[in-house]
C-alpha cells in the first residue's frame, strides 16, 4: 500500500517481536498475526490498510506469478499423490471449484491479468465479507474501539460471488491414471454433506475407525493379514458447501490393485452390515471428544476455530455443539450415517499405475 511498502509489512512485526502469515483455501483467505497486546493497534491499522489500499504492481505481479508457478511444480505437478488427487478431483467435479487444487490451474495461473485482480479486490476486501477474530490478552471495549477507528469508514458492497455447486453423483466413476511412480496408488473420494451438517463429525469418527488408526479394520486386515496394501490413511474435507471425504491406500504390488479395493469394499460392508464393536466406537469417541476439548486450549486454533465457523456457517459457536453431539452418539447413529455415504454410487476412484519404462 501506500502507507506499507514492500517489505514494510515484515519489518514491523518482527520489530515488536511478532510473526505473521496468510493461507488460501476454496472459499476463504486467511491473514494472521500474533503480537504483543501492546501493539494490538499495530494489527490493526495493517489489517485495515490491507483491506483498502492495496497498489497492484504489474512488475510485482509477475514475479509474485513466477513464485507461484514454482509453487504448483513442486507441490502438485512435481508430487505424484497430489498430482494424482488433483486428477481424480477433476473427474469427480467438473463443474465446481474443487475439480483442482486450491493453487488452482497452470492456464489459470498465467491468464490471471491485473485488471482481474483488480476486479477480484475490489469485490471480495469489503467489511461485510470479513471476519475480524481478536484473542488474547485484550479488553473487548478497546478492540471495539481500534476496530471502529479503523474500519469504521468502510461501506459494504453487495459481493458478487460465483455459484459453488457440487452435482449429484448417479454412478460409481473409475478412472485409470499412468503416472511416473515406483508403486500405485488407489484414491477414493466419497461425496459428503457441508461441514456444519451434524452427519461431518460422525464421518470423522467413521474414517479413525475404518482406516486411520492403527487398530482400524484396513489396516488390520488389508495391511497385517492379508498383505494387500503397504499405507493407507483418509481424511474428510470440510467446507460451507458439500465437500468429500478421501481415502487412500498404496497396493503392494501393481497386480494387488483390483484385490486390495474389493477388500475395502469388503470392509466397508461388515461395518455397515454388521456394526462395530462397543469397545471400537468408544475408544475412537473418546479420541474425538480429547482433540475437540484439547482443541479450545490453544488460543491460536481456537480463534481460527471460532473465526472460521462464523465466516462458513455463521455458528461462532460450532464447536460446543459437535460436543454435544458427539455425546449423544451412539455406534448405531454411526453405522447408519457411513451407509448413507460410503456407497459406490457416491464415489469417484482412481487408480495410479506406475508407467512401465
Amino acid at each position: 500500500t501506500e502507507s506499507l511498502p514492500k517489505g514494510r509489512l515484515e519489518e514491523l512485526i518482527k520489530s515488536v517481536g511478532g510473526q505473521y502469515n496468510a493461507w488460501t483455501s476454496y472459499d476463504y483467505t486467511c491473514y494472521y498475526s500474533q503480537v504483543p497486546s501492546s501493539k494490538l493497534e499495530l494489527v490493526m491499522a495493517i489489517e485495515a490498510d490491507r483491506m483498502a489500499n492495496l497498489k497492484l504492481d504489474p512488475e510485482e505481479i509477475e514475479r509474485e506469478r513466477e513464485v507461484i508457478r514454482q509453487e504448483r511444480r513442486s507441490s502438485v505437478e512435481n508430487n505424484v499423490v497430489t498430482a494424482g488427487l488433483e486428477k481424480i478431483q477433476a473427474k469427480a467435479f467438473p463443474a465446481s471449484g474443487l475439480n483442482h487444487q486450491v493453487i488452482g490451474w497452470l492456464e489459470d495461473i498465467n491468464r490471471i491479468s491485473v485488471e482481474d485482480l483488480k476486479r477480484h479486490y475490489e469485490n471480495y476486501y469489503a467489511p461485510n465479507n470479513a471476519v475480524l477474530v481478536v484473542a488474547g490478552d485484550v479488553d473487548v471495549g478497546e478492540v471495539k474501539a481500534l476496530t471502529e477507528k479503523y474500519f469504521g469508514a468502510y461501506e459494504r458492497r453487495e459481493i458478487k460471488r460465483p455459484l459453488f455447486v457440487v452435482d449429484r453423483q448417479e454412478a460409481e466413476i473409475v478412472e485409470e491414471f499412468k503416472m511416473y511412480t515406483n508403486i500405485p496408488i488407489t484414491f477414493m473420494l466419497y461425496k459428503t454433506p457441508a461441514g456444519n451438517h451434524p452427519d461431518a463429525l460422525a464421518l470423522e469418527i467413521f474414517l479413525d475407525i475404518l482406516v486411520n488408526n492403527q487398530s482400524s479394520r484396513v489396516k488390520q486386515e488389508l495391511q497385517n493379514k492379508e498383505n494387500l496394501i503397504l499405507e493407507a490413511g483418509a481424511g474428510l474435507y470440510n467446507l460451507r458447501v458439500p465437500g468429500y471425504a478421501l481415502v487412500y491406500f498404496v497396493p503392494a504390488d501393481e497386480s494387488l490393485v483390483e484385490e486390495a479395493r474389493e477388500a475395502f469394499d469388503r470392509e466397508v460392508a461388515r461395518i455397515i452390515n454388521e456394526g462395530i464393536t462397543a469397545e471400537e466406537f468408544q475408544t475412537v469417541k473418546k479420541a474425538t471428544e480429547k482433540k475437540l476439548i484439547f482443541a479450545q486450549w490453544e488460543i491460536e486454533s481456537m480463534a481460527y476455530e471460532i473465526g472460521l465457523n462464523q465466516l462458513s456457517y455463521n455458528n461462532p459457536e460450532l464447536y460446543k455443539e459437535q460436543l454435544i453431539y458427539l455425546n449423544q452418539l451412539t455406534a448405531e447413529d454411526l453405522v447408519a450415517i457411513a451407509g448413507k455415504y460410503f456407497l459406490k454410487d457416491n464415489r469417484t476412484v482412481g487408480n495410479i499405475i506406475p508407467v512401465k519404462e
